[in-house]
């Protein structure tokens, strides 16, 4: 006969050797498949992230082990209510007293249970899918960790108590040391549970990543005050300019294909020959170029995409003092002009500024050591806007010229566009205030657009 465990005040409660041995195993068995099936569905999650560049939903080391533990902590008290489940459901003397209680812990397990955990995966669920998938690159963005460690710790602390609220009533005094008992075989066996990986997490980082042009090859871009968004992401051709460690020079990638510079132009124009006519002409050239890179390399590369006969281009930039990671910034372009130099056709004509007569002429240089000059006055990057605003304001007519050192780089020439840009906007903002008492970004006609924008012309060409 199978000798008995009781457990006193209340002698409902009986368990056998077997009971116990086949509740450890069945907790044991239901809160490692729990676990991985939430670790699992992380993972998905994440593959779910990657994005047209191959970059994706990357956890560090500590928040790796940090999901893990909740995610242990949560599948072992689950198996712990579905072991008290199995314990107290079976059959019993339908009208006593005991019964009655048996039934009342029995009912309060199960809606605790399924009520914390359709909260849980209806808030992982929204965090994972609609963060981590629809919003592109929403990643970056949002996260748990480390601001909300507590709020975490304080579920599973309230999830554990509920647990043992009718127990305690029942097990009266002895409770406590049971409930007690159980956090510490909890605490050990989740601990245990949260250092398994079921599947290398850091293999699928290098594998999509080792795909990602920019995260290979260590691309910085530069930072800029004033930026636009991409257009429509099926109209736009993405070429990128990083450092290699070659000898050689910089190296040129379309997407992950590496190209030579001598032949972009040709892969430019195979890749619009796959474009009706009246679309290819609304493809936009993103360039993400490394921030390091010389200008005589960019040059060139501006000189090879000039031969495709399109003229508009756009830097890849990221704003100044941006508060969330590169990535997350992939879609803020600094648009330029560059001239139509196709081979063997003469130039078609465009919107290039000509230097009137009797303008006051602002140039604009940068030296090897990316020093900056304004009419040959040394000048702070970050006090250039202000001084272009106070040259334009001061003189009527103003034409500027953009002198950039072959050994200058390219963050550098972009920080130049960048305040001259920054600068004019200011100025049509202010004198559009005078003028209608709105913002220049806010709609107005035709006419007024135009007065503001002969006032204070726009630095539209990039010369080379």
């Amino acid at each position: 006969m199978t000798k008995q465990i009781k457990i006193k005040p209340s002698p409902f409660f009986q368990l056998g050797k077997l009971d116990i041995l086949q509740g450890i195993t069945i907790g044991a068995l239901f809160s490692f498949l729990f676990y991985s099936f939430m670790y699992m569905t992380r993972e998905c999650f994440r593959l779910f992230s990657v994005t047209e560049d191959f970059d994706l939903w990357i956890l560090s080391d500590p928040e790796v082990n940090f999901y893990n533990l909740i995610f242990a902590f949560i599948a072992v008290v689950t198996a712990q209510s579905f072991v008290f489940t199995y314990w107290l459901d079976r059959p019993k003397k339908l009208f006593s007293k005991k019964n009655h209680q048996r039934i009342s812990v029995l009912t309060d397990q199960r809606f605790m249970t399924w009520g914390f955990l359709s909260w849980f995966s209806k808030v992982a669920f929204i965090f994972g899918f609609l963060y981590g998938d629809v919003f592109e690159r929403g990643f970056y963005v949002i996260s748990f960790y480390p601001d909300f460690n507590l709020l975490f710790i304080s579920f599973i602390v309230i999830f554990f108590l509920h647990a043992w609220i009718s127990l305690r009533k029942i097990l009266g005094k002895p409770g406590i040391k049971w409930m007690l008992t159980s956090a510490v075989i909890i605490a050990i066996y989740a601990c245990c549970l949260s250092k398994i990986n079921l599947i290398d997490y850091k293999a699928i980082n290098d594998t999509i990543l080792s795909s990602n042009v920019a995260h290979t090859h260590a691309l910085e871009l530069p930072a800029s005050n004033v930026y636009e968004k991409g257009g429509l992401r099926s109209l736009q051709e993405r070429i990128f300019l990083v450092d290699t460690g070659q000898v050689s020079g910089p190296s040129v990638f379309i997407y992950q294909d590496k190209i030579s510079m001598d032949s972009l132009h040709l892969q430019v124009l195979r890749i619009w020959a796959d474009y009706p006519i009246h679309i290819q002409r609304r493809i936009g050239l993103q360039l993400f170029i490394h921030k390091k890179i010389k200008m005589k390399d960019v040059n060139r590369l501006k000189e090879e995409l000039s031969k495709t006969g399109y003229t508009n281009v756009y830097y890849a930039v990221v704003p100044t003092g941006h508060k969330f990671g590169q990535g997350y910034y992939r879609n803020h372009f600094l648009k330029m002009l560059i001239p139509d130099k196709v081979p063997g056709i003469p130039s078609l004509p465009t919107p290039e500024p000509t230097r009137p007569e009797n303008t006051f002429v602002i140039n604009i240089q940068i030296d090897e050591k990316n020093v900056f000059y304004i009419n040959e006055v040394k000048t702070h990057p970050l006090d250039m806007k202000a001084a272009l605003k106070k040259l334009f304001q001061n003189n009527e007519h103003y034409f500027i010229e953009l002198s950039v050192h072959s050994l200058a780089e390219y963050g550098a020439y972009i920080r130049a566009i960048s305040s001259v840009k920054d600068a004019t906007l200011d100025l049509w903002d202010n004198l559009s205030m005078e003028l209608s008492g709105k913002h220049f970004t806010e709609h107005l006609n035709y006419e007024l657009k135009k007065k503001i924008k002969n006032r204070f012309p726009p630095f539209l060409m990039d010369y080379y």
